[in-house]
């Protein structure tokens, strides 16, 4: 007597899962991860580094004074400004802030010094 063995197509054992039918969408995911914690990040920085300070009288002055340096991209001017600074009693983030604006004007950057001293002086207006 002969077995009979229908014709009977075998299952594979493997079960197929979305990203082996979509191999690109777990790439997509991680891209858009990726740039939604780029921007994350920036608008951070953007903020931390753009809060507002409040600069005492003298540090308002002197200000004023590297403002106006930049604006004519002067630097003997501003190693003016280096020496009174390091004389006058500001707060450290009064400090650091022009303490920026001179490194770029140093650099040669005169444009973004001259915008960041312009941003730290109008940071000071009351609405």
């Amino acid at each position: 007597m002969s077995s009979f063995t229908p014709n009977v197509r075998q299952r594979s054992t493997r079960i197929s899962s979305r990203s082996d039918r979509h191999p690109s969408s777990s790439r997509r995911w991680l891209t858009a991860s990726g740039v939604g914690l780029v921007v994350l990040f920036a608008g951070l920085w953007y903020y931390l580094s753009n809060q507002r300070i409040v600069l005492s009288e003298p540090g308002y002055e002197l200000s004023k004074a590297i403002f106006a340096a930049c604006n004519l991209e002067d630097t003997k001017r501003i190693r003016s400004a280096m020496a009174i600074m390091a004389q006058l009693p500001l707060a450290a983030d009064e400090r650091k802030r022009m303490t920026r604006v001179m490194e770029l004007a140093n650099n040669g950057q005169w444009q973004s010094a001259s915008d960041l001293a312009r941003n730290l002086l109008e940071s000071q207006t009351r609405p």
